[in-house]
């Protein structure tokens, strides 16, 4: 975004997450639960470049817009509350700069 500043680096992306999470118990009672989810996501990352190192601060947000409700495989029926993989993260980080050869 700023192509003119050779020190500071801002960039956004964007993209998606998907996947599926499962929730068993095998023991005394046995139960098997599904969860499939969609998320787009959007992530800005800066980066400010010092002689020969770089503080960089990541921050991402994922909505997840699937049907929150757990789908029943087998065993013993229990009502799950719903749930969104929704999710906000924040990183920091300290690179050395490498030289070009």
């Amino acid at each position: 975004m700023l192509a003119k500043n050779k020190r500071v680096d801002i960039l956004l992306m964007g993209g998606f997450n998907w996947g599926r999470k499962s929730l068993e118990q095998i023991g005394a009672e046995v139960f098997k639960y599904r969860n499939v989810f969609f998320a787009p996501k959007i992530k800005t990352h800066f980066r400010i470049h010092i002689k020969k190192l770089t503080l960089a601060a990541r921050a991402e947000y994922q909505l997840d817009v699937t049907n929150p409700k757990w789908k029943y495989k087998s065993g013993q029926d229990y009502t799950l509350d719903s749930t969104k993989f929704n999710m906000f993260l924040f990183s920091v980080g300290l690179g050395f700069n490498m030289p070009n050869y």
